[in-house]
């Protein structure tokens, strides 16, 4: 199955960068709550590809996401799938 890293950061925009290698080279797919995130007015998603194994994903999302929002990085290739998961807004801190 495909490897899989991401992270994401958050000011006025969500920004989330999603990286898989694998070979094939697999394939990404944003998901927010189960729903596949495609480009929109609010969400931009830009994907290159990283030699012959590799590809990398970012998302930008204006779109205000509660905390009970996940937003997953799915890869798969032929050899099975890899899922990253997010929580959109970070746990409250304890004082």
């Amino acid at each position: 199955a495909p490897k899989i890293s991401s992270s994401c950061s958050r000011s006025s925009v969500i920004t989330c960068v999603c990286e898989a290698h694998g070979n094939p080279r697999p394939t990404l797919e944003w998901r927010l709550s189960g729903h596949a995130l495609a480009n929109s007015t609010e969400t931009s998603i830009t994907e290159e590809t990283l030699g012959s194994t590799g590809v990398k994903s970012v998302l930008t999302t204006r779109q205000s996401l509660t905390d009970t929002d996940v937003l997953h990085c799915f890869s798969k290739n032929i050899h099975g799938s890899t899922t990253q998961q997010f929580h959109a807004v970070p746990p409250p801190q304890d004082t």
